[in-house]
Formats: C-alpha cells, structure tokens, sequence
C-alpha cells in the first residue's frame, strides 16, 4: 500500500473509483464485522415486507467503505481527524456501490498537521446512496507518519431559545453506556475483512509494531461498533430481538438497555439524518470502550414531511478504561410523531 505526503495531495485530484458489490455474503460479513443484528441489515424477506427493496448495509459499513476508500489512497501513514456520514438511501442485496472522491481543501493546523478535505460518495444504480466529509492528517514529508492527537475538546452547545421545557431537562444529563466486550484483534479483522480494507495497522502485527501505532490498532471509524450491544439481544423489540421467534426473550440475559434519550412527548419516530465522527489516540485490543451519551441541543417543534417534529443534537463521547477520551460522535436526528 502505497503512502502519501501533504505535498503531494492536490486540490482537486479525483480519487480512484471503488466499485463494491454488495453481495448476500457482504451482509454476513457487515453483520459479523459491527455486530449490528437490526433485521433490516440481514433479513432480506422481512426488510421487503416493510415495502423496502431488501436488506441494506447498516451506517456503521458505510463509515468502514468510506474508511477503507479513504486509506487506499492516503495509505497507512495518514491519520483520521474526522468523517461525517450522511445516508441518503439504502444500498440493499444486489446493488453494486460505487465510491467516489475529490480533494476538496488542503491546510497547515494550528499544531503543524497538514490536513486534506475529501468529499466522497457512495452511489448505486439510483443514484448517491451516502455522502461523507472526511479530514484527513498526512506527513509532510515523504516516509514519515502523520501523528495521532489528543481529541479536542467540543464547542459549547448554543441551545434553542424555544427549546421545549421536556427537553431543556436532559441537556447535560450523561448516560453511560459500556461496550460488552473488550476490543479485539478477532474483531478489527472482521472489520478489515467486511469491506476489505487492506490498511496493515489493522491487521499486519509485524507492520503495525514496527510503526509509531507500536501495534494493531482498530479502524477509527469503528468508534461505534464497541459499544453495540450483543448481537443476540438486538432487535426492533429488546424484549422480544429475533423477528422469526417473536415469543422468544433475549438469550443469555435480559438486555441491556442502550443509552438513549427518551423520546419527546407526542412524538413517536426517530430518523438519524448525519453522524459526525471526530477521532484521538487509537484504540488497541483490550481496550474497554464505554460511550458517554447527551443531548446538546433541540429546536421548538417543526413542520416536516414525516409529520411534526423536533431536531435534536446528540453527542457520545467514547472513551477508554482510563477514562481517556478516543473519539466522539455528533448526530443529528429527528424525532417526528407519525402520521400513519
């Protein structure tokens, strides 16, 4: 794998066509690879009795695609600052993706990091399916290492000034949510191998030591796969996870309910519209990743084509079991309440 320097990135530049067929065996791999068991991303008949046209590829693949489209041209030496991701349509069974990109902006840092911008797309026969904005550290000079950094701290939230009073009660109020098991290389390799990132940081153990990593790492836009809940107890009904056993509870133990913010009164629906990821030092295997979850912001209520509802910003902070900061997630969502 080829690596590139801050000098040589031009504004500009397209990168590379990627085309990736999304196969039966991609869902498979998309599923053992974020541990993500929503029937809709495996549960091809189910997903078409909802009226969509299949199982489609969870937010979690398109950050990896976009992850892996990213690195295969920068190479192993760059660092991931942040990536955005905003899922326009569904890449289902039988499409084939095409991923595209262009060097939109180069610049120094405050610190010294040569930055590159690239705007990138996920399309399908029907048009661009996702959209992600991605920043990206490169050396400066040819054969050295872009350098990890410490995460920075957020900007205060501006609340709404018709931010409703249910909600202005749970800006600041932290939840916890601790990741079952512990990062692994078994995992990082499932990751690698889902969309075939060939990035030796996550995979190569001779490679990876020998660099300023000093060892595998997991793809930073994993963040959150290490908190996904257990893969027998996600389902559209906690209680109740396999659609095909709808009597059957949650296998060993109850589940463990996620960290969320409770829905709004009246309001019955919620749509992730984009997920902001920024990134610090790296995880490795062993590592204990818990997400610190809050609401930073909601507007009064609004007029949408889903029916009235509210825009909420969402941030998780995930860190380590030292308490170290490694990377945050910023969504912004609607909850709407239906009108069918």
């Amino acid at each position: 794998m080829n690596s590139l320097s801050w000098n040589d990135a031009e504004v500009g530049a397209e990168l590379p066509e990627l085309p990736f067929p999304i196969t039966l065996k991609t869902l498979v791999m998309g599923a053992m690879g974020t541990r993500d068991l929503m029937p809709y991303h495996h549960n091809d008949q189910f997903t078409r009795s909802l009226g969509m046209r299949g199982a489609f590829v969870n937010t979690m693949f398109n950050q990896a695609l976009f992850g892996r489209f990213a690195t295969d041209w920068a190479g192993p030496t760059a660092r991931f600052r942040s990536a955005s991701v905003k899922m326009t349509n569904q890449l289902v069974l039988g499409d084939e993706a095409i991923v595209r990109g262009k060097v939109t902006d180069k610049w120094k840092s405050e610190s010294g990091d040569g930055l590159v911008r690239l705007d990138l797309s996920i399309s399908n026969a029907l048009g661009i399916t996702g959209l992600s904005t991605t920043v990206l550290a490169l050396p400066t000079v040819a054969g050295d290492h872009a350098e990890f950094r410490e995460l920075d701290e957020p900007e205060p939230p501006r609340l709404s000034s018709e931010m409703p009073a249910e909600a202005r009660e749970q800006v600041g109020v932290q939840s916890l949510r601790p990741g079952p098991y512990p990062v692994s290389e078994a995992q990082i390799g499932y990751l690698a191998e889902m969309v075939r990132d060939a990035n030796p940081l996550y995979t190569d153990e001779d490679y990876a030591t020998a660099s300023p990593a000093r060892g595998v790492i997991a793809p930073p836009p994993s963040l959150i796969v290490w908190v996904m809940d257990r893969g027998s107890q996600v389902g559209i009904d906690l209680d109740h996870p396999d659609v095909e056993l709808p009597g059957h509870p949650p296998w060993p133990y109850p589940a463990h309910k996620r960290a969320a913010l409770r829905l709004l009164p009246g309001m019955t629906d919620v749509v992730v519209q984009e997920v902001l990821l920024e990134f610090g030092p790296p995880l490795r295997p062993g590592d204990r990743v818990t997400s610190v979850n809050e609401l930073v912001n909601c507007t009064e209520t609004k007029r949408t084509k889903l029916g009235p509802g509210h825009f909420l910003t969402v941030r998780d902070t995930f860190v380590n079991q030292r308490d170290e900061p490694v990377g945050r997630s910023t969504m912004n969502l609607l909850q709407f309440q239906s009108q069918s």
